[in-house]
């Protein structure tokens, strides 16, 4: 988030929210899992949206923290 001059909670669900289309559209092809990981199946699709709702909201969390104690 120290790229982003807006460091609020849409700002980094906005962040995971791209890289899990990245995973779903580069990634899961190169693995073998097909666009999306449709080979696998479809219940993988918000299967993998939860960890990067989780890393969007670990973003937000450490950067208020980080930004209040002096952190860089």
């Amino acid at each position: 988030m120290r790229y982003f001059p807006r460091k609020t909670l849409p700002t980094a669900l906005g962040l995971a929210a791209v890289l899990w289309v990245v995973i779903l559209v580069v990634f899961f092809p190169v693995v073998g899992w097909g666009l999306a990981g449709l080979a696998i199946g479809p219940q993988l699709i918000p299967a993998s949206a939860l960890p990067h709702l989780l890393f969007g909201l670990l973003l937000w969390g450490l950067d208020r923290y980080l930004g209040r104690h002096g952190g860089s």
